[in-house]
Formats: structure tokens, C-alpha cells, sequence
């Protein structure tokens, strides 16, 4: 790994408590990319829309019994996001 990127987290996701936590990641993550902004038009100004949406999406795909999600986030040296 270069010395200058911050490591990589890996969460593991097993538990439907732990969603809430994902989804304000992928939230965040995925705010200004331009399929979401398609998906989610106003997203700005109602971000409880674009919180239902992936967490339908997530209990959707992931929901079942047995299912795990894994989620990466960078992390700097001083443990900023």
C-alpha cells in the first residue's frame, strides 16, 4: 500500500441494526453520482427519499436470512472519513 493513502476499514454488515450505519454511507458515498441522481432527482432537498430508497434496495437484495454485506471505508491517519 503507498504510504500516502489511508487504509482501507472493512465493516462486516450482519445484522438489520447495523443497516442504518450503511445506509448513511452509501448516502454520502453516492450523493453526487449521476445514476443516483437520476434515481433520485430530489435527493437534496428530501434526503429521506434518497434514504429509503437504498434502504428498500438493501433489505431487498440483502435482507435474507444469511445474507452479509461487506463495506470498505477510507480512513485517514488522524481516523477522518
Amino acid at each position: 500500500m503507498e504510504p500516502n493513502k489511508p487504509a482501507l476499514k472493512i465493516v462486516r454488515i450482519s445484522s438489520r441494526e447495523q443497516l442504518e450505519e450503511l445506509v448513511d454511507f452509501i448516502c454520502d458515498a453516492f450523493m453526487e453520482d449521476d445514476l443516483f441522481c437520476a434515481m433520485v432527482p430530489g435527493r437534496h432537498e428530501h434526503p429521506e427519499a434518497a434514504r429509503s430508497m437504498w434502504r428498500m434496495t438493501l433489505v431487498e437484495e440483502y435482507g435474507r436470512k444469511g445474507s452479509v454485506i461487506l463495506a470498505a471505508l477510507r480512513q485517514g491517519e488522524n481516523g477522518e472519513e
